[in-house]
Formats: structure tokens, sequence, C-alpha cells
């Protein structure tokens, strides 16, 4: 009996010898493991860290540029209206016609400053609204009057039918013109 029992003891021990150089092995490899996901929490870190200062960096380019942009862009703007309204003197309506396609050109650069700078600011979560009431149908008369030269040039015909008393809503009137 007592060596039936020694016997099955000697087994438990080499079977428990067994089990733990697993777990020792199992531990190790665990540490390891351990070790390097540390290491590449590590670098997604600063991966993410640098990829926020890019995105900063692009920020701050995009609005110093825009800015720089914004200012001779309005200079030539005025410019342009003093010389078709008259204001510096008298032209012909030839010189007239060509100021006035600078002019729309220098506008839609404008528009482009304004549309790079809006991108930035939805990006950067500083995109804000300023709602107040306003008629629809003049922020679409607005839009319309501004796209017309485009339209008789390329022979579209556009008809709003509309009610003329829509009441008010509640909106902001520069980002539905973005989107009209």
């Amino acid at each position: 009996k007592v060596a039936a029992r020694t016997k099955e003891l000697e087994e438990r021990v080499l079977i428990n010898k067994q089990q733990l150089v697993e777990l020792t092995r199992l531990n190790e490899e665990l540490n390891r493991s351990t070790g390097l996901l540390i290491r590449r929490d590590l670098e997604l870190s600063r991966a993410s860290e640098r990829l926020k200062n890019l995105d900063r960096a692009k920020s701050e380019f995009v609005s110093v540029a825009a800015h720089q942009l914004r200012t001779p862009l309005s200079a030539v703007k005025w410019a342009l209206k003093m010389l078709i309204d008259g204001d510096a003197g008298e032209i012909g309506a030839e010189q007239k016609s060509v100021l006035a396609r600078g002019y729309e050109s220098n506008e839609r650069m404008i528009q482009l400053v304004n549309d790079l700078l809006d991108v930035d600011h939805i990006e950067s979560g500083k995109f804000a609204y300023h709602f107040v009431p306003l008629n629809l149908r003049d922020v679409v008369d607005s839009v319309l009057l501004e796209v017309v030269p485009l339209v008789y040039k390329k022979d579209i015909k556009i008809k709003l039918e509309a009610p003329a008393d829509l009441p008010k809503i509640l909106g902001d009137p520069e980002k539905l013109r973005m989107v009209i």
C-alpha cells in the first residue's frame, strides 16, 4: 500500500513539476508579450502626438496662408471696384467688361480662401453657426443673383417656384448660402 501511495505521489509530483515548467514558460512568454505591448503602446502614443503636432502645424499654416492671401485679394477687389464704378475716371465699356471679369475672378479667389478657412475650422471643431431669423427665399435669390453670369454663359434655365409669403426660419445665412 505504501509503495502504491508513494508511486501515486511521485506521479503527482512529476505532473506538478511539468505543470510548473509549463506555467513558468507561459509566464515568461506573457512577460515578453507584455513588454512588446508596452513598447508598441509607447510607439503609438508618440506617433499620435506627432500626428497631432503635424495637424496643428497644418492648421496654423492654412490659417496664416489664407489670411495672407485674403489681404492682397481684398486690395485688388477694392481697386477693381473703384475702376469699374468710375471712381478713378471714366473708362470704356470694353475696359469695364475686362475689369468686371477680373473682379469676378478675384471674388472666386476670395471665396476659395474662405472655403479653405472653413475646411480648417470644420476639421479643428471651430466651425460655428450664427442662427438668425431669415427668409429662405431671400437667401436663395441672393445666391441665384451671383450665379446669373454663369447660368447665362452655360445656357441653363433656372426657375424658382416658391410662395412669396414663406415663413421665416432660424438659420445661419452664410452656411445656407454655402449649401445652396
